[in-house]
This record gives C-alpha cells, sequence and structure tokens, in this order.
C-alpha cells in the first residue's frame, strides 16, 4: 500500500493511456516511449505495464499484476471501458473523479495551513506562560496557593519534564511531544491522502472523510464515476445486472457494491417495483426509479448520464465551499478556541490572586484600631 502511485501519478498514466487508445497507437509501444520521459514510481510502472504487453498479456491482466502499485478500482474501469467498447470514455470518467479529488485535497491542505500555524504558536505561547510567568505569580502565596495555581505548577513540572527516546540514548522534553504528534498527523493525513488507494476499497479512503465536507465530495465522486460507467455499458448492451455491479467495482466504494448487488438481485427477481427500497444506500433515487420501471436501455444512458453531470457539479461546489469558505471558518474556530483557553489560563488564575490579596486588605481594615 505504501508503494502505490500517487493520485498525480495515477491521473497522468490514465491520461496517456485514454490519449494512446484514441491515438489508435500500440500501448505497448506508447508506454515504452513514454516511461523514458518519467522518472520514479510511474516510470517504472509504465515500463512494467508496458513489457506485460508485449509478452501478449491484456491491459486489465497487466494493470491486475500491478496491484501493489495500481488500486484495483483502475483495473475494474478498464474492465468495464473494454467491455463497453469506450474505453476512452471510461478513462475520462475516473480521470474527472481523480481531479475533483486532487481540488478538494488542495483546498483542505491551503484552508488547514494558517490555522495549524495559528495553534503551533498559540501553544509555545501558553508554554511560555505555564513555564515562565505563572510560576512567578505562585511564589506571591506563602501559603498554599489556590486549586488553579496548583494546576499551574504541576503543568510548569511537566513542561520541564524529559522523556527518552527508545533506542537512541537521547531525551526530549514532554511539553514537544504534542506539536511534534499534531505535526506527524498533518503530515501523515497529506501523504496518504495523496495515494492513488483513495479511490480504493481500504482505508485510505478515511483520510479524505475525516473532514466532512472533503468526505461529501469523496462520495458524490465516486457517484458520479458509477453513474457514468452505468450509462456507457448499458448503452452498449451489457445487461443491466452486471452492468450495475462493473459499475460499482469501479467507485471504490463498499455501500455503493452493496447497494448495487441489493439492486441486482431486486431485477432479476422482478421484486423492485416503482418505490426505492431504503436499504439502497448511495444509489442516486432517479436511476433506481428508473430501473424499476423498466426504461429502455437508451432512455436508462441518458438519465445515467445526466445523474453523472449532476453529482459531478456537487463536487465541484464542495470543493468550491472547502476553497473558500471552509478557511475561514477553520481560522474563526481555532482563534476562538485560543484565545478562550489564554482567558482561562491566565485571567482566572488572576482573578483568585486579586481575590486573595482583596481578603488580606479586608482582614488588615478589620483588626487595624
Amino acid at each position: 500500500m505504501s508503494n502505490s502511485i500517487s493520485l498525480d501519478d495515477l491521473v497522468a498514466l490514465n491520461d496517456e493511456i485514454a490519449g494512446l487508445v484514441r491515438a489508435g497507437i500500440p500501448l505497448e509501444m506508447g508506454l515504452a516511449s513514454w516511461s523514458g520521459d518519467v522518472s520514479g514510481s510511474l516510470g517504472r510502472t509504465a515500463a512494467r505495464l508496458s513489457s506485460s504487453i508485449d509478452r501478449g498479456r491484456s491491459l486489465g491482466d497487466s494493470l491486475a499484476d500491478e496491484h501493489a502499485q495500481i488500486p484495483p478500482v483502475y483495473s475494474a474501469i478498464v474492465r468495464a471501458g473494454l467491455k463497453s467498447g469506450r474505453l476512452p470514455a471510461a478513462l475520462e470518467a475516473l480521470a474527472t473523479s481523480a481531479r475533483n479529488l486532487q481540488e478538494v485535497r488542495s483546498a483542505i491542505g491551503l484552508a488547514a495551513m494558517y490555522p495549524l500555524v495559528l495553534v503551533l504558536i498559540g501553544y509555545f505561547l501558553g508554554l511560555l506562560l505555564i513555564v515562565k510567568v505563572l510560576p512567578a505569580i505562585v511564589l506571591v502565596y506563602e501559603a498554599h496557593p489556590p486549586r488553579a495555581w496548583s494546576a499551574v505548577a504541576g503543568a510548569s513540572q511537566w513542561a520541564d519534564h524529559t522523556i527518552a527516546i527508545p533506542f537512541t540514548g537521547a531525551t526530549v522534553y514532554a511539553a514537544l511531544l504534542p506539536p511534534l504528534a499534531l505535526l506527524t498527523i498533518a503530515a501523515l493525513w497529506w501523504y496518504r491522502s495523496r495515494r492513488a488507494l483513495v479511490l480504493d476499497l481500504g482505508a485510505a479512503g478515511w483520510w479524505l472523510n475525516a473532514v466532512p465536507a472533503a468526505g461529501r465530495a469523496l462520495r458524490d465522486a465516486r457517484t458520479a464515476t458509477w453513474a457514468e460507467i452505468l450509462g456507457l455499458l448499458v448503452e452498449h448492451g451489457v445487461p443491466l445486472h452486471e452492468a450495475l455491479m462493473l459499475a460499482a467495482e469501479c467507485t471504490g466504494s463498499k455501500k455503493l457494491v452493496r447497494s448495487s448487488r441489493e439492486l441486482a438481485a431486486s431485477l432479476e427477481q422482478g421484486s423492485l417495483g416503482t418505490a426505492p427500497k431504503p436499504q439502497l444506500r448511495g444509489v442516486p433515487k432517479l436511476l433506481v426509479w428508473i430501473t424499476g420501471v423498466g426504461a429502455r436501455p437508451q432512455n436508462l444512458s441518458i438519465v445515467a448520464r445526466h445523474v453523472a453531470d449532476t453529482y459531478r457539479r456537487r463536487t465541484l461546489r464542495e470543493a468550491q465551499w472547502l476553497r473558500d469558505a471552509f478557511p475561514m471558518w477553520l481560522v474563526v474556530g481555532v482563534g476562538g478556541l485560543l484565545v478562550g483557553l489564554f482567558g482561562v489560563m491566565l485571567f482566572m488564575p488572576y482573578a483568585e490572586l486579586l481575590e486573595a490579596l482583596a481578603a488580606i486588605s479586608g482582614q488588615a481594615g478589620r483588626t487595624r484600631p
């Protein structure tokens, strides 16, 4: 999984294969030439694909051999394209979804950059407050300080505590662990979300689903791909129950695979009717309805493409929201949280100090003759 090509590389490979097919150039020749112009994992993958096809294996089988580098979803789309006789159109459907996901990922990265800097600055300012400023105020108390100040003293001791790094003999301040963990999570999210396996059935898609709007964009992009491939397959005479399953395999969505399997079984049994079943989650209701009334393949293909366009537009709107509104809300939320924490850390103990001083002053006034 860690060796899989990135989403950018998958789009580049996809565009090259689609261009070679449209131009009628043999794939083994075109990929061999192209692999010399690109470097890294993508170039090596293209060279192996060229060699495999040159030995007489089909494109689908060659892609399946590269399962460690290329997600099975891509192999499923190639099979669907070959089945429909419209391989370039099937590849373009994937390319469109992948580019939309690229835009979503870039929008999230840009939106999170400034709040991440704010959090790190706020953390180190709070650390300075706990380690240097507040302990100096604790010295004002001759006896036991209030509970809030005791907590400050405990936090100060924790920040000065060092932890040994295993197998190195080195030590690191405990106060540095939270920012290091935050930076590690951010770097891991950026790395894992760029893998091509974000389109697959595995857990990699979780890295986009962790952001609510991005999760909706991912689901809409998968639904658009499903509808687009379904329209291609039905248009070229593939039986509907087979087309449903093959299209679902092209999305990388377990929910769509289960719903498509249920929809295909209902169609074969003739028990679907005109009302969408509640368990067909993720399947557009319009397509469920039109398959239930027994529409002609030509009409079903037109509706499927309309649904695909609708969900692609939704994906673009969600990417636009992530790019325009998400940064503002993220900054407001993070900034408000930091201000609140600083208020609790500084002003509440300071208020207790003033109350203690006022109490001492009152007692002195009552005992004065």
